[in-house]
């Protein structure tokens, strides 16, 4: 496929804020973070791993999960709309973030195509050349059967090449006291939701009420060397704990929802689908459209690193604190899970946390919770049928050649997924919930 032509300003992006990456940071970067950042193109073969192989790395990325229980809170929405914190009143446009890049799946929810979220983000790993990663991602949107199949959209539209090898869709269908997520790319269930007893920012001010109610739209819009200080209660009792919350890569950046917003507005239809797609990524991109020149938001780099949220266990018997995991968060807000159990002394009532922020990031909801697997519980899954899967420009593609050729898309180019299924019957005690499995790799061009 030959590739649309872009205008590209390199000196410019090297001179920028966040193009002034020297090798000395990349370095203290890779020690002292584990490794966080965008992705560096390479000529190697393609390799295959697993995306828990970055654990350390891309925990948000990799266990994310998604809940619409919990105990006292009945239902959440999916908040695409939230207000800011008090404490940093004015941020701009914030054209200095990284864009971070990755394909972006969409869910049909039974009246349009919703975007849900960006996949395959292990592939920022500074560290990865052309790795095949395979990760789950719990979703956070409920897919609606059109014509007895679920169906959904890759697009891509960030400066970026995304190559597919391989797609699932996993049903579970479980008690409605119990949730699902992912952590290390396992699936897990985790019930039993515990509210901290107190959040207070660096200057004392108290987040408790606002970041423990799912209900409530308003984050905690945090920057660079922000703190969050946590403590939780009554957790004596409490088995395998994990830290539960909801974040945002970018804090009050409006791009990929403005984009989101156009891409809703477009009909079932495929031509109106590969018309709008390739209008939205060519200004995206910054290329010439009806002789203007639009400038991108942000610039996708290989040497950009995308900072994260560091998570800190208050470690009372030596008065230290420990590095437990680094959250880097999926561009649109949702759960994660971190295993903190190991931290939590086995007397005690109570356990403190502290989060430091390295970049902008909104943080929505923290929570606790014990996590258990699906065996433990009885819970089965059930992998729904890939029926179709066809490219917007080279149309259907045989399910074999996708395991041994792979499928390639550029800025403009999207892919339809539909996979044959029943309408689940479900009691009155249960719900269900749907993990997207992806096989692939992203490199920035």
């Amino acid at each position: 496929m030959k590739l649309p032509s872009f205008k590209k300003d390199i000196k410019a992006f090297l001179t920028s804020e966040e193009g002034n990456v020297n090798k000395k940071d990349i370095v203290k970067a890779g020690t002292m973070l584990l490794v966080l950042g965008a992705a560096v193109a390479g000529s190697m073969v393609p390799r295959e791993v697993s995306a828990q192989d970055w654990k350390c790395g891309h925990t948000s990325h990799s266990s994310h999960g998604s809940h619409s229980s919990h105990g006292s809170h009945s239902s959440h929405g999916s908040h695409s709309s939230h207000g800011s914190h008090g404490s940093h009143s004015s941020h701009g446009s914030h054209s200095s973030h990284s864009s971070c890049g990755c394909p972006f799946i969409l869910v049909w929810n039974g009246k349009k195509f919703i975007t849900e979220n960006n996949i395959l983000p292990s592939s920022e790993n500074i560290l990865r050349k052309n790795i095949i990663i395979e990760e789950l991602y719990k979703l956070e949107t409920t897919p609606i059967l059109k014509d007895k199949k679920y169906i959904f959209k890759i697009i891509e539209f960030e400066k970026e090449y995304s190559h597919f090898y391989g797609f699932e869709l996993i049903k579970i269908i479980h008690p409605k006291e119990t949730n699902i997520g992912v952590v290390n790319n396992k699936i897990v269930a985790y019930k039993n939701l515990i509210l901290p007893t107190s959040i207070l920012d660096s200057q004392k001010n108290d987040w408790t009420k606002k970041l423990s109610d799912l209900n409530n739209k308003t984050f905690f819009s945090g920057e660079k060397k922000d703190i969050l200080n946590i403590k939780f209660d009554n957790i004596q009792n409490l088995k395998n704990l994990h830290l539960l919350f909801k974040s945002g890569l970018r804090a009050n950046y409006s791009r990929i929802t403005q984009i989101a917003k156009k891409l809703e507005k477009i009909s079932f239809s495929e031509k109106e689908w590969v018309n709008s797609l390739k209008k939205i990524a060519t200004v995206s991109l910054g290329a010439i459209v009806a002789g203007e020149t639009m400038k991108a938001e942000s610039v996708f780099a290989a040497n950009h690193l995308c900072k994260s949220i560091n998570i800190y266990a208050d470690i009372s018997f030596n008065n230290k604190k420990q590095l437990i995991n680094i959250i880097h968060p999926r561009e649109k807000s949702s759960f994660g899970l971190v295993d903190i159990s190991q931290y939590k002394q086995k007397k005690s009532e109570s356990f403190s946390l502290k989060l430091k922020w390295t970049n902008s990031h909104n943080l929505n909801f923290l929570g606790a919770a014990e996590v258990d697997s699906l065996n433990s519980l009885h819970i089965k899954q059930e992998i729904v049928k890939l029926s179709s899967l066809k490219h917007s420009e080279s149309k259907e593609v045989h399910k074999k050649d996708l395991g041994s050729k792979g499928i390639e898309l550029i800025p403009g180019q999207f892919i339809n997924l539909e996979f044959l299924s029943k309408k689940e019957h479900l009691n009155s005690d249960q719900k269900v919930s749907f993990i997207f499995k992806s096989k692939g790799y992203y490199t920035p061009f």
